[in-house]
């Protein structure tokens, strides 16, 4: 898998245009909302994507804590999603997100890498690469660091292809 702009739909879309850093945000729909409408605008999902995101983070909570920071990954189902693509977005300040792992705890969300899947039998080597990511503190450390979308392209340009 590589990083393309214009991906086939066994890669995933990530550009520049779709990273947005040290955002202000008051809370997570506010944040998840704008993602949404990046992806949109560049036409990589459909009108529908926004409401089945909200929806899904709502019954499927996807905010992790690493020993940097903490992370969210979500998405929602392919058939809201026109060409696989990443939308990223550090935050000036955390904002909370409910826990993957138990939906009664908070995690204070400072990275957020949003899927837009077009073939869901890839979602499951993004989500490793993914991982692999947010086990290696010096990256998301990096990450949180960057003061424009052309540093963290870099950054993960190194680290998301396989």
């Amino acid at each position: 898998m590589h990083i393309a702009e214009n991906a086939p739909e066994n890669q995933f879309a990530l550009s520049e245009e779709l990273i947005l850093v040290k955002q202000s945000v008051s809370n997570k729909v506010e944040l998840l909302s704008k993602m949404a409408d990046l992806l949109y605008r560049h036409g990589h999902v459909k009108d529908s994507y926004k409401e089945a995101l909200l929806s899904r983070e709502e019954v499927f909570p996807t905010g992790l804590n690493t020993q940097v920071s903490g992370v969210a990954i979500p998405h929602a189902d392919s058939a809201h999603v026109n060409h696989s693509a990443i939308a990223m977005a550090t935050l000036h300040q955390p904002v909370d997100f409910q826990a993957m792992d138990n939906p009664n705890n908070t995690v204070p969300v400072e990275i957020v890498i949003m899927l837009a899947i077009k073939e869901p039998k890839s979602q499951l080597v993004m989500l490793q690469n993914i991982m692999r990511i947010l086990q290696q503190n010096d990256i998301l450390v990096s990450i949180k660091a960057a003061d424009s979308a052309a540093e963290v392209m870099e950054i993960l340009s190194q680290h998301l292809s396989a």
